[in-house]
């Protein structure tokens, strides 16, 4: 099952290979090897992709940044006037037609 390490990115391997490959060792029996395989091929797949586009990195990008600051700008311009046009400026509903007296004037 150590042949699968080789599947890890080298800075993963670097850092967890040895305690990897002792976690291995002990846990590892005849009834287990397809489905340990395929968890650790996923985990390295998984490990690859965090490697390249984790979070770390995503909010370090310039662009990615500017993007998010100027969608949360322009978000707040347009709650600011959903906000004035429906609740502190209502239009006044207005009557075509005069409302008759109902007076009783006889």
């Amino acid at each position: 099952m150590n042949w699968l390490l080789r599947l890890y990115p080298r800075g993963w391997r670097d850092r967890y290979g040895d305690e990897f490959a002792a976690l291995l060792a002990d846990v590892s029996g005849p009834r287990l090897r397809l489905r340990m395989a395929w968890d650790i091929a996923r985990g390295a797949f998984d490990a690859h992709l965090l490697g390249r586009y984790g979070m770390t990195r995503f909010f370090t990008d310039v662009g990615v940044r500017r993007g998010i600051l100027d969608g949360l700008i322009v978000s707040g311009l347009i709650a600011i006037g959903v906000v004035l046009t429906n609740v502190v400026y209502q239009a006044v509903p207005t009557r075509a037609t005069p409302i008759p007296n109902m007076s009783c004037n006889t």
